[in-house]
Order: C-alpha cells, then sequence, then structure tokens
C-alpha cells in the first residue's frame, strides 16, 4: 500500500464538476481515464485515445479509442462513452472546453470525431488539463453530473478503483487488475485526510505516510532533508502564485488601490522570510517557463512602499471611513492564517492598509470564492502551462478559475486570436500584448514563481515527478513501486 497525506477532502470523486475541486482532481487522476493526458514535464501523453488526426483547418480531430478498456464495473469503455462525456461537457469545471466544443460524434465503437467551433491551438493539451475525464454512459447518461450519487462511489477506467471513503479519515482505492495500461504495481492508495500540509508532514516523520501531497512549510524542508529516510525532490515548474483582487467592490475596483498593493508587496521578502530561498520573484503576468510565451517587459509595479502609501491616501480621502481589507484563505474557523498569509498582512499594514483575516473551510472553499464573492483579497496558486492559453482560464471574462469580477473586451479579443493561431509566432505575438493589457490592469499581484518539492519516503520508485517524469500523468501512481522493508531499513541506516 502506498500511503499519501491529503491536506484536505474533496467534495466528491467525481473530477468532472464544477466548481473545480482540487482534491478530488488529485484522486481522479488514478481513477478516470482522458482521451489524453499531461505528464508532469508537461509533455502530452496517449490514454483512452491511442492515436488522433487534425483536419486541415484546425476544427476537426478524431480519435481512435484504444481496445480493450473496461470501467471498473466490468462494461466496456467505448467511443459513446466518451461522446456522451463530451456531448455534456458544458457542465465540467473546465469551462474553456465547453465553450469551443460545436459537435460530438461517435460513427463507430472506436472512434470519435470531436468538431469545435473555430481552431483552438490548445485543444489537445487542454484535454489533458482537467474537467474532462471520461465517465460512463450507463451510469451518467440520465443525471445531472453534480446530482449522480455515484460522485460517491465512483466507477472509472483508471489504474484503481475505488474502495472506500471514511469521511474526514482517508479514502482508499484498490489495484485495478484489468487496467489498460502498464501495473498498477501496489495494491492500494491510502489517502490519508489532514487539516493541512504540515500535519502531513509529520505523519510522513512518524512513520504514517509514505508520500506527502501538497507543498511542505519551507520552513520545514530543510529539516526534511536531514532526516534519514525521507527524500525531498526539488524540480522546476510552471506554477505561480499571485494574489488575486475582488473588482467587483470598492476598494479594488479602483486601479490606484491595486497599484498601491502591488507597490506595497516586496516580493524579496516574502522569498526569504516564508519560502526559505525556494522560490524566485514573480514579476510578470505569465509563467516563464514557457519561455516563447512570456513578455518579461509587461511587469508589475516594483516595491515602493511610500508610493504606495500616497495612492491610498488619495483614495481614502474619498471615503467616509478608512477600508478594512478582507483577507480570504482556507482553514477552519478561528484558524490563523499561513505564513505566506501573515506577511502579506504584515506588509499591507506597513502602508497603512486595515486587514481582516477570514478563513473558509477547505472543501468550500473555491466554491464561495466563486459563488458568494465575499472577499477582497486572496492568494492563488496552480500551474499555467503548458499552453498560455490556460490564460484564458485565469483572466477571461469568464474563465472557470477567474474570481476576481474583471472583464476586459480587448483581452477577451486577444486571447481569442492566440487561441485560434497556428502559427507560433503570431501566438506569441497575441499573448505578449495580452500580459500588457493585464500589467496595466493590474487584476492580480505576482507574488513567486514555485518550485516544486515533493517529500517521500526513501526507495519508492516510479513516481511521476522522478524515475517516471514524462511517461505517467503527475500524480498518478500505476508505475508506484514500494521498497522491500529490508531495503528500506537498510538505506536509513546507511544515512544515520
Amino acid at each position: 500500500m502506498l500511503r499519501l497525506s491529503l491536506p484536505g477532502e474533496p467534495r466528491s470523486l467525481n473530477p468532472n464538476t464544477a466548481p473545480l475541486d482540487e482534491y478530488s482532481l488529485l484522486l481522479g487522476q488514478n481513477i478516470f481515464s482522458k482521451l489524453v493526458s499531461l505528464a508532469d514535464d508537461g509533455g502530452v501523453l496517449p490514454e483512452a485515445a491511442e492515436r488522433w488526426d487534425e483536419s486541415a483547418d484546425g476544427r476537426t480531430y478524431t480519435f481512435y479509442i484504444r481496445p480493450g478498456i473496461r470501467f471498473h464495473d466490468g462494461r466496456p469503455l467505448t467511443a459513446e462513452d466518451v461522446r456522451t462525456t463530451f456531448a455534456r461537457i458544458t457542465e465540467s469545471s473546465n469551462s474553456e472546453v465547453g465553450q469551443r466544443v460545436a459537435n460530438v460524434q461517435a460513427p463507430d465503437a472506436s472512434t470519435v470525431v470531436i468538431t469545435l467551433k473555430t481552431p483552438w491551438a490548445a485543444f489537445i493539451p487542454t484535454l489533458g488539463w482537467f474537467g474532462t475525464s471520461i465517465l460512463p454512459a450507463h451510469v451518467y447518461a440520465n443525471v445531472a453530473w453534480r446530482d449522480n450519487p455515484a460522485n460517491m462511489r465512483p466507477i472509472g477506467s483508471g489504474p484503481f478503483k475505488f474502495k472506500s471513503w471514511e469521511p474526514g479519515r482517508r479514502i482508499v482505492l484498490e489495484k485495478n487488475a484489468d487496467y489498460f495500461g502498464q501495473g498498477p504495481y501496489v495494491d492500494e492508495l491510502e489517502y490519508v485526510i489532514t487539516p493541512s500540509a504540515a500535519a502531513g508532514v509529520q505523519l510522513l516523520l512518524d512513520g504514517r505516510t509514505d508520500y506527502l501531497l501538497g507543498r511542505a512549510p519551507a520552513a520545514m524542508v530543510a529539516e526534511l532533508s536531514r532526516t534519514a529516510g525521507i527524500r525531498v525532490s526539488a524540480s522546476p515548474s510552471d506554477g505561480r502564485a499571485y494574489l488575486a483582487f475582488n473588482m467587483r467592490r470598492a476598494p479594488f475596483n479602483d486601479l490606484r488601490a491595486r497599484r498601491a498593493v502591488n507597490l506595497a508587496i516586496d516580493r524579496r521578502r516574502i522569498i526569504d522570510r516564508v519560502l526559505s530561498g525556494i522560490g524566485t520573484p514573480a514579476v510578470g503576468f505569465y509563467t516563464p517557463s514557457v519561455a516563447w510565451a512570456y513578455n518579461g517587459n509587461a511587469r508589475a509595479p516594483e516595491h515602493d512602499p511610500a508610493q504606495a502609501k500616497r495612492l491610498l491616501t488619495e483614495i481614502t480621502r474619498l471615503l467616509p471611513a478608512p477600508p478594512t481589507i478582507t483577507f480570504t484563505f482556507p482553514g477552519q474557523p478561528k484558524a490563523s492564517p499561513s505564513a505566506l498569509g501573515a506577511e502579506i498582512i504584515q506588509q499591507l499594514q506597513e502602508v497603512g492598509l486595515r486587514v481582516r483575516p477570514q478563513p473558509i473551510p477547505i472543501r468550500e472553499y473555491l466554491e464561495r470564492l466563486q459563488t458568494e464573492r465575499d472577499f477582497d483579497i486572496v492568494v492563488l496558486t496552480g500551474n499555467q502551462g503548458p499552453d498560455p492559453d490556460s490564460l484564458v482560464a485565469r483572466f477571461g471574462s469568464a474563465g472557470s478559475m477567474q474570481v476576481m469580477g474583471y472583464a476586459n473586451a480587448d483581452l477577451d479579443a486577444v486571447l481569442a486570436k492566440g487561441g485560434r493561431q497556428l502559427d507560433p509566432t503570431a501566438r506569441a505575438s497575441a499573448y505578449f500584448r495580452a500580459q500588457e493589457i493585464l500589467a496595466a490592469d493590474l487584476p492580480i499581484v505576482p507574488l513567486y514563481e514555485t518550485v516544486r518539492v515533493t517529500v517521500f519516503r526513501e526507495g519508492i520508485r516510479g513516481l511521476p515527478h522522478e524515475d517516471a517524469q514524462g511517461l505517467v500523468p503527475d500524480y498518478t501512481f500505476n508505475l508506484v513501486r514500494l521498497p522491500r522493508p529490508d531495503s528500506a531499513r537498510s538505506g536509513a541506516a546507511q544515512r544515520q
């Protein structure tokens, strides 16, 4: 059994449903299959589709389904399951796919034809991102995805099958012996639910888990690196963190207020104090890891607390009373902000802003940000590659991850242009212009570019970001092999 700490609990185990549920996505990687998937290095991997063709005009894609795939209840996965899934893709958390699909047909049991409304260069990598898992038609055909009771006892076609869920404690998946791909080589995956990544670190140190899902607190990384029997792996990432504004209400419906907060934030201090040097300051509006699409000249304002104070004085003179800013973060009632949250609050207080921390339970966090919208500022993180079309999800007026209430018709138009273009030079030009618009509007404060730090027990092989990198989707564990008990003890003894 591979034991993994999970720093939160999913609302359901259907990874497609809206709003986005990152914990459901982590488990869904092992329960379901997609037409294609994304590896940790950003590469596209064939999954249920063994190959595909693209029409000359870039609008029609024909997928050929791999033979012999079966759902966990023994029923075969056919083109009809794919057709049914994509015919209802507007129910997905990935609204970018739903907005672009014009038609789906299954001319035979092993062929699916998806026609787009317009050419979309990012279609294939976006299929591998999120919200596109193939759902069994015989289970989901007549019930809305979000309301289906099967969400709590899912039937997929991935390398592991659902076994049990003890709310608040653990979720167990068991080996799918009929999996169409390689492996799996462990009998079970046990996801141990914890209140935080720090609690997950303690479980690993106590020998109760093998792998930490989520980012280890930076202050603990050095200690973990010195701990016998524990391995810490650091690798480049296309992930980044940013502070998002609620632009629907005062004061952040005023560009001067958004500029003031940008000026107030000392990114280098965050890297040094909070991240222990693990990361780099983010100064632009897209990840520099996708170099061809990154505009290094479209930059956020540099740290200047004196100018931040002057701008805030201008704004508050027009208000009946100085505003109190609500900083929203995931946590139980009366919880304190993370080290990052505390540092941001302190920096804003240093320029004269009053900030009120507001925790939201982890299971409700994203849904409440997107529906109730009761916040002023919030930290968001996540991967932004492998294609810059992800800017649509995060900054487009109807973006599936866009919580700011931000809308700019010029940005929408230039992002749409970048998505339609098939020529790389023309695409780069469009995305460079998009970043210039974001630098002018400042819907966010870029904070830092992340380094992926993964912590796991010594001797585990076949992890997606280690020796199985590029072979399996991220957070998928069908190639994992556990060390023999005697070899694990020997390795630990050698490090002492």
